[in-house]
């Protein structure tokens, strides 16, 4: 019986990689087929299509138009002149065909550089495929002259289209290959490296970028790779590329913007520019093309979204004359040229909050709130159960006191529904509204509840409330109880429904459980969903969100309860805008706790001092279990005015094609030294 050769570290290495091809390719036909993204091409190189989740859709589309976004500004900036481009572990990639049938490719010489294995099956599938073949100029051969060079990888060619099947580590052998190919190193190159170099170590892959500076004194080099390590959501980015055995060998060294155009400059291009995928999204799409996209799919994860384009750019290094495409790739005026807040010092302690059963409340886009002075209700939101991942229907209430978390049953068959991104508002001692929330983003709720517990502790009661008039069915929203001419009133403000984002303010009487309407004199606070509230004296504070365009908001505005006009609190300055955060008033600060904006800042503690408007922003000391990151995200959070602490419960989310992530337990924020 022959001896089966066994793998090395090495080479199970590399099928692992070329394990991230396979995978890629199926989400961007996914992305192709829900028509994000047009390219009738990708969906030949795709063994079995599935479809993936929205949020994928949406994170391979900015991959993809990033890319074409690079493609076209070479092609445009050209003229019509001779021009290379060399792909970079292209893998299954449908570039070429795509670009040749728009005409783009006329004076192109287009190279494809990717393990020998790869490149076979690639080969072999464009042969069996008429249409891929009808595209290319001549049949896509190996060259005599190549079969008779032992030292040449796998070469595949047509006149204007070649396939190299080589290790990239092995740079002689494919200057080599390019050579046969008939790249000429004086023309205007364009050097893609998609999701590659990062799965090279710097020993490998900085010789590879420096050959192509020396190689190519026109040339453009451009990456596509995961950056920011170190927070929470690079952490589980990273912990899932090394389980799968396809770890980013170069994000240590290499873990910020800054670090990669560093990078370059030192392995000899003349400068550099980088773009994350939150600016392409944000800054270079239109408005036009951002609507239509959001009308493809129902779509409610937005944090996961935002932070998944934070960890992922797209680096441009440039020599010789490609340098004039520096300013066509990313605008001078762009945001991420502006200076950005440090939110690295001064810390403030963060610790476990230890409670019974220990990881309990794993669980993200629920409700928590105050029953009475000692017991906290936690409801709702999408955690582990006994049957999995799931909606969580079961309610829990954490005693304070004793730190024991205990689920409670309902009495009767009024149970509340399973649901995410509602509210939950104490209106007195053991009594609380539940309002709205969503089943799924189709089906939003706009039931008002009645809920308290009953005097055995281990049921609850839960009574809908027959309204005539109620805000129309939303999530997202926010809510708190203040004391308005005399009376107490659940204020309701914004929130969004499958295709509104709302901006409108309501407000329910807690003794005659009616409610109604307040207009706000124009120009009114922007629409937005995901912000937080909480009350100042007769002033209702609205702090951040996400507004109808999908961007952040920074401003915090004030609605006086008296006469119903708002303005903007003036700070020290600028509020970094963020949504999905909780917010706080305490001794006359606002504290604002965690959130997800635009950039890769992870967002500790702000705190604003309401009288004089200084801001200062405080980082955490440290991961409370640096093994189970923390995302402050989709979680809610507590005052504990007694011990001047607040208690985050909850948080996490879906973390695009790495993993739900869950944080495991509570975590207990000291905020004694700010409030005091």
């Amino acid at each position: 019986m022959p001896q089966v050769a066994q793998k090395t570290s090495k080479s199970r290495s590399d099928t692992a990689v070329q394990g991230t091809n396979d995978s890629s390719i199926v989400s961007k036909c996914s992305m192709v087929s829900r028509g994000y993204f047009q390219d009738e091409f990708v969906g030949h190189f795709v063994a079995k299509q599935s479809r993936r989740s929205s949020l994928i859709n949406r994170g391979y589309y900015v991959r993809a138009k990033a890319l074409e976004h690079v493609f076209k500004s070479f092609f445009i900036w050209c003229k019509g002149k001779e021009n290379q481009v060399i792909s970079l572990g292209a893998g299954f990639d449908s570039a070429y065909f795509r670009l040749k049938s728009e005409g783009l490719l006329k004076d192109t010489q287009f190279v494809e550089v990717d393990f020998p294995d790869l490149v076979r099956r690639k080969v072999a599938l464009i042969h069996n495929n008429p249409k891929l073949n009808g595209l290319l100029e001549d049949e896509l051969k190996i060259p005599d002259k190549i079969e008779k060079l032992k030292d040449v990888c796998p070469l595949y060619c047509s006149p204007d289209y070649h396939i190299i099947g080589c290790d990239l580590k092995q740079v002689a052998k494919l200057t080599s290959c390019l050579e046969h190919c008939g790249i000429d190193c004086q023309l205007p190159t364009l050097v893609l490296s998609e999701c590659v170099i990062t799965y090279m170590g710097a020993k490998s892959s900085n010789p590879a970028i420096q050959w192509i500076a020396e190689s190519f004194p026109h040339a453009m080099f451009v990456t596509y790779e995961q950056i920011y390590p170190h927070n929470a959501f690079g952490k589980v980015m990273c912990s899932h590329f090394k389980k799968i055995g396809s770890p980013l060998k170069s994000i240590e060294r290499y873990p910020t913007p800054e670090h990669h155009k560093q990078r370059y400059c030192t392995l000899g291009w003349a400068s550099s520019v980088c773009i994350d995928m939150n600016e392409l999204y944000c800054n270079i799409l239109s408005l036009e093309e951002k609507n239509r996209i959001e009308d493809l799919e129902l779509f409610d994860e937005y944090e996961e979204f935002h932070a998944k384009c934070s960890h992922y750019m797209i680096c441009c290094a440039f020599n010789g004359s490609c340098q004039e495409l520096k300013s066509q790739i990313k605008s001078e005026n762009s945001l991420s040229n502006k200076e950005e807040v440090n939110y690295e010092t001064p810390s403030i302690p963060s610790s476990i909050y230890p409670c019974t059963p220990e990881g309990a409340v794993k669980r993200y886009g629920h409700t928590s709130s105050f029953v009475d002075a000692t017991k906290i209700v936690i409801s709702g939101g999408f955690g582990v159960t006994s049957s999995g991942h799931t909606k969580v229907s079961q309610v829990h209430v954490l005693d304070t006191e004793s730190r024991n978390l205990t689920e409670i049953e309902c009495e009767d068959a009024d149970a509340i529904d399973c649901r995410m991104h509602h509210t939950l508002t104490r209106l007195t001692d053991n009594q609380l509204l539940i309002f709205g929330g969503r089943k799924s983003p189709a089906k939003p709720l706009n039931n008002s509840c009645l809920f308290s517990i009953l005097p055995d502790g281990k049921r609850y009661s839960c009574k809908p409330l027959q309204c005539s008039v109620e805000p129309e069915a939303r999530w997202r929203h926010s809510s708190t109880l203040m004391n308005i001419s005399g009376s107490k009133q659940v204020v309701v403000y914004g929130g969004k429904s499958t295709k509104i984002v709302f901006g409108d303010l309501w407000l329910m009487d807690v003794e005659s459980k009616k409610w109604s309407e307040v207009v706000l004199p124009q120009p009114r606070p922007t629409p937005r969903h995901s912000q937080s509230c909480c009350v100042w004296g007769s002033q209702l504070l609205i702090t951040g969100g996400l507004d109808s365009n999908e961007d952040p908001v920074g401003v915090i505005a004030l609605v006086n309860t008296v006469d119903w006009t708002w303005s903007t609190l003036k700070t020290s300055q600028v509020i970094q805008p963020r949504y999905s955060h909780t917010s706080h008033v305490v001794n006359d600060q606002l504290l604002l706790v965690g959130g997800v904006g635009l950039s890769p800042v992870t967002f500790g503690v702000t705190s604003i001092n309401l009288l004089n408007g200084l801001v200062l922003n405080y980082s955490l000391s440290t991961d409370a279990s640096p093994e189970k990151p923390i995302m402050l995200f989709k979680f809610t959070s507590e005052f504990l005015k007694d011990e001047n602490k607040l208690v985050v419960f909850g948080g996490g989310g879906n973390c695009f094609s790495f993993g739900t992530h869950f944080n495991a337990t509570p975590i207990c924020l000291d905020i004694s030294n700010i409030v005091s």
